[in-house]
This record gives structure tokens, C-alpha cells and sequence, in this order.
């Protein structure tokens, strides 16, 4: 497990998800196994990376600014595919348009 990069206009993927945990010793009240006994909570982010999802601890200070790189790069991604449906749109109006200059061309 990495930590989070120190670029405050970074853009991430995934998302910040806190999680309660188990120490494992038995005498411990988290043992119970009921939520509000259980450590934390901590911080992490998910993402995927070549097919597999991926886990990296957020340091409690930084949850924060690592949710709003997530928001950046999702932001980000949907701006792209919108910039990207577009672009096949106008494509696909030029792409028309030749083939009625074509036919008419011809005639």
C-alpha cells in the first residue's frame, strides 16, 4: 500500500471510503464485533489500476483534499466524454455531408 501524493490540484481516481476495524486480540472491545466497538475510522482510497482494484491508505488530515481530487478527476471524466460525444456528432454531420456532396458530385 502507497500513500496519497502531496499535489493539492492532483486529480485521482476512486474514491475515499473510511472503515472500521478489528485489532485481532482477543480481550479487546472491538472482539464484540459490533460496529460501534470496532477501531478507526480509517481511511482509504479505491481505484482500479491494469483490471484490479487497489487500496491506499489516506492519512486522516488528507481526507479532504484526496475526496476533492476524486471529484476532480471524475469531473474531468465527464467532461471528456461529453467533449468526445461531440466531437462524434459533429463527425458524423461531416461525415454526411461529404457523402451528399459525393452524390451530388456525380449526378
Amino acid at each position: 500500500m502507497t500513500t496519497v501524493t502531496q499535489d493539492a490540484s492532483a486529480m485521482l481516481p476512486g474514491a475515499v471510503i473510511g472503515e472500521r476495524k478489528r485489532c485481532g486480540k482477543p480481550s479487546c472491545r472491538c472482539a464484540s464485533r459490533r460496529q460501534e466497538d470496532l477501531h478507526g475510522p480509517y481511511f482509504y482510497r479505491y481505484f482500479r489500476e491494469n483490471g484490479r482494484l487497489r487500496k491506499e491508505y489516506v492519512p486522516k488530515d488528507r481526507v479532504d483534499q484526496v475526496r476533492e481530487a476524486c471529484m476532480r478527476h471524475r469531473e474531468n471524466q465527464r467532461a471528456h466524454r461529453e467533449r468526445k460525444r461531440r466531437f462524434l456528432e459533429q463527425a458524423k454531420t461531416v461525415d454526411e455531408t461529404l457523402r451528399t456532396i459525393e452524390t451530388l458530385w456525380k449526378n
